[in-house]
């Protein structure tokens, strides 16, 4: 049970985050971040994978 409502909880984490990705380039024109000095894209794949992993 434990196992599953985690799955759940990552599987929710990255849909949020690939919305997220859709959503700021579109209105803010944002293309890319910067974190830790390292220039990551604005895509929805990427932030999935960040809502995924984290």
């Amino acid at each position: 049970m434990v196992g599953g409502l985690c799955l759940v909880l990552i599987a929710a984490t990255a849909t949020f985050g690939a919305i997220l990705g859709y959503a700021l380039p579109v209105m803010t024109d944002l293309e890319e971040i910067t974190v830790l000095e390292v220039a990551v894209p604005v895509t929805p794949a990427t932030f999935a994978l960040y809502g995924g992993v984290t």
